[in-house]
């Protein structure tokens, strides 16, 4: 057949009358050569019926906080540290990043109120500054300008800023841009001395220490004379809040003729000139000796030497020095020759400690408990109580060296069988640089044996060893004892009746290896109070209970009477006449259990307080274990608490008062519990409060008052006290 040889001449009049009767036998051999023209007309109807089947393929876009301030090169580790990065502003440090000394640093921005040049002369390698920069676009940038005699810049600087000083040619620029983040969190260390040391550096051959001249030599730092100015330094970060930091390093003369200076922050030191002729051990003639004392400003410092070379320096820096940029620029400076330093440490204050007494230097054994403790202070003399806390047990002899305020002449007291607890009191004077020497000598055949070099003894002390003893069993311990403190005095001012104002918090055992303790306490408002109560509580062995003895001062009394541990209804009272003071202290014995005794100590005034001492108010006590034949190794008491409280003296005026009277026991008041057992009876044997109240009427002119009770006792070998107390 042939193809149709033309088109239709018109369109169907109508459309097909049926579907196709079958589909197309293939597919479109090409595609649409046209998009749709027009949108679809309106949403899908449903959600899509599945997640994505898989993760997408990169993470979306981080950064970090609080930021990098990057330099035209690229780099990230110039001029400009970023600390906080929020609200449209970054604060940032800037620094020094050269090993030497700069002319002049001026670093310019934008910060939230107007463009600014901070300029900084004579600037020292690490931070200078912290500073704020206003977001412009998202970014924050900052110019730096060095201007020193090392740098040659001919063609100047373009677009100078015109608030800072002109520049030269000796002017280089560094700008730095910050992307700026607007919901970073500031992240910054604060003051927790849990984490001290802050900083601790051993100079190993592996690690990083300090920067500028020096080298690491035989595990050491040393530093010698250079001819250009530069010089050794570390800066280190300090956390917020810290009040006061203390650097302590190890400083070992290699050269004969030094002269050191230090730097801390913006200022040098000459070593020498702050501590004055002397400074190091050559000029010293004893060892050991006290530490030589010199001022920074407001840091103080102190020398110890050990030998002809060693040196250990300690300084206090106050937060004046590093709270501008809160990092503290230290650095070591050497003509005459060369030194090292090693084993340099810093540690954090979060609070400026109250001054206390310094232990300097000692030949013999090391202890943790306090033996000087300051009572009373000016610029002129202090006064102290010497403590014999070296030693749990019974020293030969302990002497105090120091300066008597009279005629600076060297006076030297000691005394023999020295138990645990306070010596004695004593006034010394203060010398030029705020201190007082005082050194304590120890000699005892037991202690500190091989632990002491040879000590050199002043002439003053007299003390007496017997022949042929060891010199090393004579111990040294050298103190500085602040004049002027500006601590608060915690010890409460009045004297309040019945309250407990002392618990001890550690049990002691006394037996055959620890025969004795000893404790000083201040008596709250001592002038007001009448009689302080010590009570002992202790549990032991019944066999030895009376081979101890009960201290108060200098005194000791031994309990005779004792009533049995298995009868806790019982109770025994003991009188101890004190020819110096002719008082009487009582000793009342109890056994509350079946494992346990109490011995209260009723002490009279006399004992803690005069008026004329600085040590008013101060009680000492303690107990000793005496073992006697019977006793052996497994003898021994333990001491689980000690209480003390305080009768008040009554107040001035006290006389004869008018007060109603009654045939009833109506007067009869809050007696409290059946009193057929001693602990409620009333008063200093039992603890009930029971009382007579009697109340005062001033229109009654009434001559006396007459108290009538009746009392049943239940033994034959009981007996019954009233006592009668007036009142103001």
């Amino acid at each position: 057949s042939a193809s149709p040889t033309a088109s239709p001449t018109a369109s169907p009049t109508s459309g097909p009358s049926a579907s196709p009767t079958a589909s197309p036998t293939a597919s479109p051999t090409t595609a649409p050569t046209a998009s749709p023209s027009a949108s679809p007309t309106a949403s899908p109807t449903a959600s899509p019926t599945a997640n994505p089947s898989v993760s997408p393929t990169s993470s979306p876009i981080q950064y970090d906080c609080p930021g990098d301030a990057i330099s035209d090169d690229g780099a990230t580790d110039g001029h400009i540290t970023v600390i906080s990065n929020k609200g449209g502003l970054v604060k940032y440090i800037s620094s020094n990043i050269k090993d030497y000394e700069l002319c002049r640093i001026q670093t310019s921005s934008t910060d939230d109120t107007a463009e600014y040049c901070e300029d900084e002369s004579a600037v020292a390698p690490g931070p200078y500054g912290v500073f704020t920069a206003l977001c412009v676009d998202g970014y924050a940038y900052i110019r730096v300008f060095e201007d020193d005699i090392n740098f040659s810049n001919e063609d100047g600087v373009e677009n100078y800023p015109t608030m800072c000083k002109a520049s030269t040619g000796f002017t280089t620029e560094y700008k730095y841009k910050v992307q700026c983040h607007y919901d970073c969190v500031d992240e910054e260390t604060t003051c927790d001395e849990a984490n001290n040391p802050l900083y601790a550096i051993t100079f190993d051959e592996t690690e990083d220490s300090f920067s500028g001249s020096g080298s690491l030599e035989n595990n050491k730092f040393k530093i010698c004379e250079i001819e250009d100015e530069s010089f050794a330094y570390k800066n280190f970060e300090i956390p917020t809040g810290t009040k006061q930091v203390v650097l302590e390093f190890d400083l070992f003369e290699v050269d004969e003729s030094l002269d050191v200076d230090i730097r801390l922050g913006d200022t040098w030191y000459d070593l020498a000139g702050a501590f004055g002729d002397g400074v190091f051990y050559r000029s010293q003639t004893d060892f050991p000796d006290h530490a030589t004392v010199g001022y920074f400003n407001e840091a103080e410092g102190w020398i110890v030497s050990s030998s002809d070379t060693d040196n250990h320096v300690t300084i206090t820096i106050p937060e004046t020095v590093y709270n501008t940029t809160g990092f503290l620029l230290f650095g070591l400076q050497v003509t005459g020759g060369c030194m090292e330093i090693d084993d340099l440490m810093l540690s954090m204050n979060c609070e400026v400690p109250c001054p206390a007494p310094v232990l300097d230097t000692l030949s013999g054994e090391e202890f943790d408990r306090p033996t000087i403790e300051i009572l009373e202070g000016n610029t002129e003399t202090v006064t102290f109580a010497a403590i014999q806390g070296m030693s749990d047990l019974t020293l030969c002899t302990v002497a105090v060296s120091f300066k008597q305020p009279s005629d600076g002449s060297l006076y030297c007291p000691f005394q023999n069988s020295v138990a645990p607890g306070e010596i004695d009191q004593y006034e010394a004077l203060c010398e030029s640089d705020g201190y007082a020497r005082v050194s304590m000598f120890v000699w005892d055949s037991c202690y500190s044996v091989d632990k002491s070099t040879a000590v050199t003894v002043p002439g003053e002390c007299s003390f007496s060893p017997p022949s042929g003893y060891d010199d090393t069993q004579i111990s040294r311990y050298n103190y500085r004892i602040p004049c002027e403190t500006s601590c608060p005095d915690t010890t409460a001012d009045t004297c309040e009746d019945d309250i407990k104002f002392y618990t001890s918090s550690d049990e002691t055992i006394l037996d055959v290896s620890l025969t004795e303790f000893g404790n000083t306490i201040p008596i709250p408002g001592a002038q007001q109070t009448e009689f302080v109560y010590l009570q002992f509580t202790t549990r032991g062995h019944d066999a030895c209970r009376d081979q101890f003895l009960y201290r108060v001062g200098s005194y000791y009394f031994n309990p005779e009477s004792i009533p049995s541990l298995s009868d806790p209804s019982l109770f025994e009272i003991d009188y101890y006449y004190i020819d110096d003071f002719d008082v009487t202290v009582e000793a009342i014995t109890k056994s509350p259990d079946a494992t346990s005794n109490t011995v209260t100590l009723k002490v009279p005034n006399v004992l803690f307080s005069d008026d004329d001492s600085p040590a008013d108010g101060r009680l000492v006590f303690g107990m000793k274990f005496v073992p006697s034949e019977q006793c052996d190794s497994s003898c021994g008491v333990t001491v689980t608490s000690v209480e003390a409280w305080s009768t008040c003296t009554a107040g001035a005026g006290c006389s004869n008062e008018v007060v109603q009277s009654s045939e009833t026991t109506d007067l009869l008041e809050g007696w409290e519990g059946d009193i057929t057992k001693y602990e409620d009876y009333i008063g200093r044997l039992g603890m009930s409060e029971g009382s007579i109240s009697l109340n005062i009427d001033d229109d009654v002119d009434t001559e006396f008052v007459e108290i009538e009770l009746g009392v049943e006792l239940d033994s034959t070998a009981a007996s019954f006290e009233v006592e009668v107390l007036e009142a103001p």
